[in-house]
């Protein structure tokens, strides 16, 4: 071998290097790589290259810059060197034809970076530098067939995902199950991402598995209702590109919309209004209803609407995109309005210039209940002309918008004279280097979210049934109690001991997440993990009567409480409670964003049929209780891992009743899509204040109206016994005028006869004197 010269063959690719060189400016020598290894493939494959070929070299034409030029000498730089690298001279033989011979040599590829162009002394650094960033291998996986929109948003979304660097991501178009297997060995992805759609991957409705990978798939069609009708999951996590989603099941993850490249340098305004839309001729688009429109509101105007053709005939049929045709034509009956419809497959570079040259951008869908957001936005965004759309759900994620966009609220010419300000976050939100870097965040956070749930001590996650296989692999935890509460411990029935054993664990591992974490511990009397967490030097502010003379809904009607907990902790205390629906929903409220509570509960599958329970439990709990009932009840809020609660014993007895302990975690959403669960809430009734609120009125109004009644008889009561002493009144007067005249007569007859007459008459006055004095005033 000559000196200065090494050499790693295959059967597809040579790579030759010389240390002759030392270039000072990476990034341009990988634009003389790309463009001098675009020429060795252009010779390589001919004038006329097929599909395969095309990909083939648009893939290793990306290999050795983003390798060679794109990481390492990031990493030497930050190291405060100049990376000593060489030129590298790719020859390709021309039997390379298929994406898998791009990925063997993308493997030698790096087999020679790492191994030879880094100098010896450096080699250590820079590749613990790059295994930092680089945290685990992805294969996309999508079909063939370039028009289609499905296609299309999983090529923008590769390209997304690629650019973050955190996952080294491999491209893989497959017909038929067979290929994919053959990407995945030779790859051996920690993760697989389908950009799966029943009608282009059919072959993969079962899923898609390989060994030690965790599969996630795109779900294009999602919406609150969609993901409620789910049956059947051939995938481990789904991706829903749908910013307004409330993800509550810890299956779902919601991720932004990505939006291209956006346009640089705006071409002028059009002289005359211009409208413009595209898409595929599939029912619903409304391109005939944006023709009306613009004929109703506008005098002089272009429409420009560029429909293309489908690759799949069976979805999009040229017979429909006739009438489609014929119906817009039809809706424009002015002559100062001109209609241009045209019908070109654009790549992502005219499509952009065809929307860049429009006024507005307008998109007049039907309503759509149940679909997913429609990307033809993402387009339209990043051609940086103002947008138009109709108030349908395919475009919920445009609906807050202000000044609104929707042809409902405004015409054409306002919303194009608004400008774009309005859309200035969205584009920053969705600008692809944001959208693929927190794409990729919710995937890493994925993995170590199960990586987490599967190195608790049983391997089972935190949504499970503690059944003796978690008594037996608990033996840590339940020594840890043993150890720091004895005394507390001896009080308690053993068999029971493992729920404590759980929430010590689990709180103590849950923490970890957080800095300086704040522990609220509702129902912490005598309870062993509260006494074993606060002996390790955990702060924890309790909540029970005969800790601090509160229960929980006191403490949450404190002013002083409020949504700043990390960890919420409520051990054997649910079952108890009367009104669990109001206890859950407080909890869950005391909770700060990414908060998370951990509950143990009473749990038995059978208590609806046998209504058998301990007496002091209100009641036992089912899966349907804690995955739709309570769950149901908290909008912000999903389990922290997918539950196994159908797995396991009831293997605890007490009272005569079988039962077992149930474990139930979930944490608060984070902050910045709390806003988005504000309408769940309302159809709860609002938060538990205003529920509380709620209940304080009506309580106020029921007394209110008890009091008025009560009043009104007592007024009714001192009107008769103001008649009654009126009457009184007006006899003693009459009596004492009659005993005035009886007086002057015995005055003039002094006589035992008269004597006689007024006695009976002088007790007959004393008597009614005496009933009018028992009596109280009137208005008393």
């Amino acid at each position: 071998m000559v000196r200065g010269m090494e050499k790693c063959r295959t059967s597809k690719l040579s790579i030759s290097w010389s240390q002759g060189v030392r270039p000072t400016d990476p990034q341009a020598a990988a634009g003389s790589l790309s463009q001098r290894l675009g020429a060795h493939l252009r010779t390589a494959t001919g004038p006329n290259p097929d599909a395969n070929q095309r990909r083939a070299a648009a893939r290793a034409v990306r290999i050795a810059p983003s390798l060679f030029f794109g990481r390492l000498p990031a990493a030497v730089h930050s190291k405060g060197g100049l990376f000593c690298f060489v030129r590298c001279i790719y020859t390709i033989q021309p039997s390379i034809s298929s994406w898998d011979d791009c990925m063997t040599a993308e493997r030698d590829v790096k087999k020679v970076v790492k191994t030879q162009f880094v100098p010896k002394k450096q080699r250590g650094d820079i590749l613990q530098v790059n295994a930092a960033k680089v945290t685990a291998v992805g294969l996309f996986v999508t079909h063939r067939g370039q028009r289609c929109g499905v296609w299309q948003f999983g090529s923008r979304l590769h390209e997304a995902l690629a650019a973050d660097g955190r996952i080294e991501w491999y491209y893989v178009e497959c017909a038929d199950f067979q290929e994919f297997q053959t990407a995945a060995v030779a790859t051996k992805p920690d993760v697989i991402l389908a950009n799966f759609h029943p009608s282009t991957m059919p072959w993969a409705a079962e899923g898609l598995r390989a060994d030690g990978a965790v599969s996630f798939s795109v779900f294009h069609e999602a919406s609150r209702a969609s993901i409620a009708a789910l049956q059947n999951r051939p995938f481990d996590i789904l991706l829903c590109p749908d910013p307004t989603l409330i993800a509550n099941d810890p299956g779902i993850l919601a991720v932004p919309r990505f939006m291209p490249t956006p346009v640089k340098q705006l071409p002028p305004v059009p002289s005359v209004f211009t409208v413009g839309s595209f898409g595929f001729g599939t029912p619903g688009k409304g391109f005939e209803k944006l023709c009306a429109l613009v004929n109703a509101q506008c005098n002089d105007a272009r429409i420009r609407i560029n429909i293309p053709p489908h690759d799949y005939p069976t979805i999009v049929s040229p017979e429909e995109i006739t009438k489609i045709v014929d119906a817009c034509r039809a809706a424009v009956t002015r002559p100062g309005i001109e209609l241009d419809i045209t019908h070109n497959f654009l790549d992502e570079p005219g499509l952009l210039d065809f929307l860049a040259t429009n006024s507005i951008n307008a998109f007049l869908y039907d309503d759509a209940p149940g679909r997913g957001i429609s990307s033809c936005t993402d387009y339209a965004l990043a051609a940086g002309r103002p947008i138009a759309v109709t108030r349908t759900s395919m475009f919920r994620h445009l609906s807050g918008v202000n000044p609104s966009i929707c042809v409902e609220d405004r015409s054409l010419a306002a919303i194009a004279e608004s400008g774009t300000n309005a859309l200035e976050h969205y584009r920053e939100t969705y600008a692809a280097a944001a959208a693929g870097a927190a794409w990729n965040s919710a995937i890493l956070g994925a993995l170590a979210t199960r990586r987490m749930s599967r190195g608790v001590p049983d391997g089972r996650g935190f949504n499970k049934l503690l059944d003796d296989r978690s008594r037996a692999a608990y033996s840590g935890p339940l020594e840890d109690l043993r150890r720091l509460a004895p005394d507390m411990l001896e009080r308690k029935i053993e068999r029971a001991n493992i729920q404590q054993a759980f929430a010590l664990d689990a709180a103590r591992r849950l923490a970890e997440r957080f800095v300086a974490p704040r522990v609220l511990a509702i129902g912490s009397f005598e309870d062993t993990a509260v006494a074993s967490l606060k002996a390790l030097g955990y702060q924890i502010v309790e909540v029970d009567p005969q800790v601090d003379g509160r229960d929980l809904e006191e403490f949450y009607r404190d002013p002083s409480a409020g949504s700043e907990f990390d960890i919420v902790l409520c051990v054997s205390v649910l079952e108890h409670v009367p009104d669990d629906e109001a206890f859950v929903r407080q909890a869950a409220a005391l909770l700060a964003p990414d908060g998370i509570a951990i509950f143990t509960v009473d749990f038995s599958e059978r208590y609806p049929e046998t209504g058998l329970r301990p007496a002091a439990d209100q009641r036992l709990y089912t899966q349907h209780d804690l995955q739709s009932r309570l769950m149901g009840l908290l909008p912000d809020c999903a389990l922290i891992d997918p539950p196994t609660w159908s797995d396991g014993a009831e293997d605890f007895e007490y009272e005569g009743c079988h039962y077992a302990f149930a474990t139930w975690v979930f944490t608060r959403l984070p902050a910045e899509i709390m806003r988005y669960a504000e309408s769940l809430k309302r159809e709860l009734g609002g938060p538990p204040w205003k529920t509380l609120l709620a209940g304080e009125q009506l309580l106020y109004e029921r007394r209110l109206a008890a009091l008025e009644d009560a009043l009104g008889v007592e007024v009714q009561r001192t009107e008769r016994l103001t008649s009654s002493n009126t009457a009184l009144e007006n006899a003693l007067g009459v009596e004492l005028r009659r005993i005035e005249r009886l007086r002057m007569d015995l005055r003039m007859d002094d006589s035992p006869r008269a004597l006689r007459a007024v006695l009976p008459l002088a007790r007959v006055i004393r008597s009614l004197m005496n009933l009018g004095r028992s009596s109280p005033p009137p208005g008393s």
